[in-house]
């Protein structure tokens, strides 16, 4: 039997033999026979293991059941612990033997029950000397049980048992020294356990174990934490380079993936560390993610790029050199940048010890000189005791262990003291502070104020889509985690206006020494330029707003995935600023909306009179449903992988239309992008209105929806269904009595004025018909034929053919069947509005009529058609293009007639009534879109 055999069914135990003390000494006998024996052969090795796996299983056979407690005392009495902690540390053992001894500690660890028993594997620092213990790190299989076991003693700690592992007298702690080194190991499973073990570790009350552990992580495993987290970070950047550039082909967008994941995965370890109820390890942590990561390589990276060298140039003047001259090694691309600084907000919303600093140092418009230095010099290096055993084990322990005095990286000598996390608190604190500069003239022209917000904000001007959509999900977020910030930095950041003026306090003089940080910006650069529209806008209470709506000005430039993330946040500020009380700057923004909206809405009046002609319609039915279903919000939007991969122009595998440019060549993507654009900004101005005016004002803002005139009725008048009152149980009550009189004037129910699903004509829409719903028919309803005009025919169903009516209906398609036990009434079968409808005569058989029902992509077709497959069939391709199809859902339905009259009357029918509503349609479409470009 294996090791594992042990733990089998309930036969599997039946059929073991009965363990007794003088089996087990009879193994103890053979153990100490192999040991003396002069002969090392592998057969003596085999014995040793198997004797040593029969050992385990007594004792664990033992401890479970109870009443054989005398198992382990024998253990105890021979001191066998002892003797396998010898042979693990001797350099010539077999790997199969070690491997055996490893796996019987582990499931000893786990197994034992009685507290006497663990007190004793864990005395005498027998323990101790096998965590200590250097094996080949380069063998997996050695490795993996090494680390489980280290687990398992980790789960077993609590207030009793951490006295057997940590020696305060001598500051020894093997456990969690030990198990740190491992924490970057390619191995997930590696470091999945050696973080649940230092987590395990940490939320241990006790004191002076604490403290220990504070000040040892602090000089080395939060270092190391942040050096790889760094690591894995320009690992990222690289793999994103190489799916740009289009390198690598599947294997590189997989790479990217991983490496995406795996600091995904750090981030959420981090924040675990942070959610513990333990504030001195948290400011620990913060204060050496932010030195050595998150200040000089996230925020650094906004403000230089990375390139090797550039003459001439000193750091601090690297500030504000142009994008093409600014020099550093360990610096991401800017769309990179944005993306981990989304996804640190997202991972430490909870966790205000890292998260206010952050905020502050990236909002705050002027900053200590200090401050500032870390974000634009080099990171610091990597301690040498990182990674120094091999490329994935840190180390050696004696490195660890000896890593007590202060290290030269400029970061304060032990937690607690005056570091990053202090000084920002200090600013907070201290409103001058956060200027720290000069303030008695104001910058020359030429000259700009440094700070990491204005290099941040200018991405909202970039010509990267990118950059503008995840500096709009990065200012989402520190918003939505302002309840953990100190109460009014988000006013003092620019987010919200602030409501009083800052009262100045005199700065300590041990900050006034470099507090002046102005430095030259190159004269008519593209990144100027950007800083400039940045500080065009400074001094207004809603600077943020309007640089949002100043990026929806460049709509045409941006993909619809941006223009909603843009309108979302555009919302949310107004819906927090309270811009009703400020009338100059409501105008501002009134202003500013109307501009981009007017741009949009003539875009859209290009293509309305452009080559789609009546295709038109059909675009824009679709896009109306898109715009009305739910969009992805901007935290979801800004955590996609897909913002590290360039915009593909035109439809990619497994990417949605918003989050692509058109293609050039396709007219139809363009116009679908221009509409989607004027809908969502006549959505922003609506709610904006709402929010600053009246609601008559509001409602004056979008132009009156006009229902067609009846005049362009060809059909007599449709009879309303009559109340089902002693009729068929197949028939369906007419709608309440809660009518109300149409602009037609006629009078129907509130509760039946929903659109057909998928085309385009829902409450608001410019193709709303109600004469499309004004009967209140549905499919399986019983109505009245009364005098109402009809055909003959038979429809093709997946049942078989089945003889129907098609009624002559002014504005719908109807088929229905009639009912045989009620005369004079029928089911509706078939229901959608004719405007949606096409008609063919088969060229085979004139008594054929073929229609194809075109509606949004993804909506539920008439019941008794068919899905259109334009790959396949006799007429593939014949109804829809390619480009046409991946916007819309076709349905197709064959009708047969008696005669070809027949078959040519209701062709005739359909298709004419189909162009007069169109046609009318589209009138109203151009007053919609007019009704903006004024």
């Amino acid at each position: 039997a294996g090791l594992f055999g042990f733990f089998g069914g309930a036969a599997d135990r039946a059929s073991k033999p009965t363990y007794s003390i003088e089996h087990l000494q009879t193994l103890y006998n053979r153990l100490q026979h192999i040991k003396e024996s002069d002969e090392q052969t592998r057969e003596n090795h085999d014995v040793m293991v198997e004797v040593i796996r029969q050992i385990t299983e007594a004792l664990i056979w033992g401890e479970q059941n109870g009443h054989n407690h005398n198992f382990f005392d024998f253990f105890c009495e021979k001191k066998i612990l002892a003797d396998f902690v010898r042979v693990l540390g001797q350099p010539l053992v077999p790997k199969t033997v070690k491997v055996q001894l490893l796996q019987t500690l582990s499931m000893l660890v786990q197994n034992i029950r009685r507290d006497t028993s663990l007190y004793y594997l864990f005395s005498n620092n027998y323990v101790n000397q096998l965590i200590s213990t250097q094996f080949d790190w380069n063998d997996e299989e050695i490795l993996g049980y090494y680390i489980s076991l280290l687990k398992s003693l980790a789960l077993r700690l609590n207030g009793e048992t951490i006295k057997f592992f940590f020696n305060e007298r001598l500051e020894q702690f093997a456990l969690y020294l030990e198990a740190v080194r491992f924490f970057g190991h390619r191995d997930q499973m590696v470091r999945t356990a050696i973080r649940t073990l230092t987590l395990q570790v940490y939320s241990v009350e006790d004191p002076a174990m604490q403290l220990f552990v504070l000040e040892r992580s602090w000089r080395t495993y939060f270092i190391h934490l942040a050096c790889h987290l760094r690591e894995l970070w320009l690992g990222l950047d690289v793999a994103r380079e190489r799916v740009s550039t289009g390198g690598g082909g599947e294997p590189a967008m997989l790479a990217l993936q991983e490496a995406s994941e795996q600091q995904q995965d750090l981030l959420m370890y981090i924040s675990d560390v942070l959610g513990l109820e333990n504030p001195a390890l948290s400011e620990a942590l913060a204060e050496r993610m932010l030195q050595y990561v998150l200040f000089p390589v996230l925020l650094g990276s906004l403000i230089t790029h990375r390139v090797d060298h550039v003459e001439g140039i000193g750091s601090s003047q690297l500030l504000l050199a142009p994008a093409n001259v600014r020099v550093a090694k360990d610096r991401l691309s800017p769309s990179c940048a944005l993306y981990l600084l989304h996804q640190v907000f997202d991972a430490f919303s909870q966790a205000r010890a890292l998260l206010q600093p952050l905020v502050a140092v990236l909002l705050l418009p002027r900053l200590p000189a200090t401050l500032l230095e870390h974000c634009a010099g080099p990171a610091p290096p990597s301690p040498a005791t990182y990674k120094a055993t091999t490329a994935d084990v840190s180390g050696p322990a004696s490195a660890e262990a000896a890593a007590v005095g202060p290290l030269d990286d400029g970061a304060p000598a032990s937690p607690g003291s005056l570091g990053l996390c202090a000084l920002v608190e200090h600013v907070l604190q201290n409103p001058s502070a956060e200027m720290g500069m000069d303030n008695s003239r104001p910058p020359d022209k030429g000259e700009e104020t440094c700070s990491v917000r204005a290099h941040f904000l200018a991405q909202l001007q970039s010509s990267s889509d990118t950059c503008v959509l995840l500096v709009a999900g990065v200012i989402y977020a520190c918003i939505a985690c302002g309840r953990m910030l100190t109460p009014g930095l988000l006013e003092r950041a620019g987010l919200w206006p602030r409501q009083s003026q800052v009262v100045e306090k005199d700065m300590p003089a041990s900050l006034t020494s470099e507090v002046v940080c102005k430095f030259p910006t190159p004269p008519g650069s593209e990144y100027g330029a950007k800083i400039e529209e940045v500080e065009s806008v400074a001094d207004s209470p809603f600077e943020l707003l309007l640089l949002v709506v100043r990026a929806l000005e460049r709509h045409s430039a941006l993909r619809v995935v941006v223009i909603q993330a843009l309108v979302h946040l555009a919302s949310n500020l107004t819906l927090g600023l309270e811009v009703q009380r400020h009338a100059e700057f409501k105008v501002t923004l009134r202003d500013a909306v109307g501009r981009a909206l007017r741009s949009a809405a003539r875009h859209v009046r290009s293509y309305l009179h452009g080559s789609l002609k009546d295709s038109f319609l059909d675009v824009f039915a679709e896009e109306w449903e898109l715009h009305c279903a739910p969009h992805a919000g901007i935290k979801e939007a800004s955590s996609n992988i897909r913002c590290l991969i360039p915009p593909a122009n035109g439809p990619a595998p497994g990417c949605t239309a918003e989050w692509t440019f058109p293609a050039s060549h396709s007219e139809r993507q363009h116009a679908a992008k221009a509409i989607q654009c004027l809908l969502l900004l006549r959505r922003f101005q609506a709610e904006l209105l709402l929010q600053v005016e009246s609601d008559a004002s509001a409602a004056a803002l979008v132009p009156e929806v006009t229902l067609p005139d009846p005049a362009v009725r060809l059909a007599p008048e449709v009879t309303q269904p009559r109340g089902s009152g002693d009729a068929s149980p197949s028939r369906v009550a007419r709608a309440g009595s809660d009518a109300r009189v149409t602009a037609t004037g006629q009078s129907v129910s509130s509760s039946i004025v929903a659109a057909f699903p998928g085309s385009g004509g829902g409450i608001g829409s410019p193709l709303y018909i109600l004469e499309e719903v004004a009967d209140g028919y549905r499919e399986q309803m019983a109505i009245e034929l009364g005098r109402q005009d009809r055909i003959v025919c038979a429809v093709a169903t997946k049942e078989g053919r089945r003889t129907q009516y098609l009624v002559l209906h002014p504005f719908l398609l109807l088929l229905v069947q009639p009912d045989l036990v009620s005369p004079g009434w029928a089911i509706v079968r078939t229901l959608a509005p004719v405007r949606v409808v096409e008609s063919q005569v088969d060229r085979a058989d004139s008594r054929t009529l073929r229609l194809g029902v075109r509606l949004a992509r993804g909506a539920p077709g008439p019941s008794e058609s068919s899905a259109y497959d334009p790959t396949t069939g006799a007429e593939a391709g014949s109804w829809l293009s390619a480009d046409e199809h991946r916007g819309s859902s076709l349905y197709t339905l064959t009708l047969s007639f008696e005669d070809t009259k027949r078959c040519h009357c209701a062709d005739l029918h359909l298709s004419n009534r189909r162009k007069e509503v169109r046609a009318q349609l589209r009138r109203r479409l151009e007053a919609f879109v007019d009704g903006f470009c004024s």
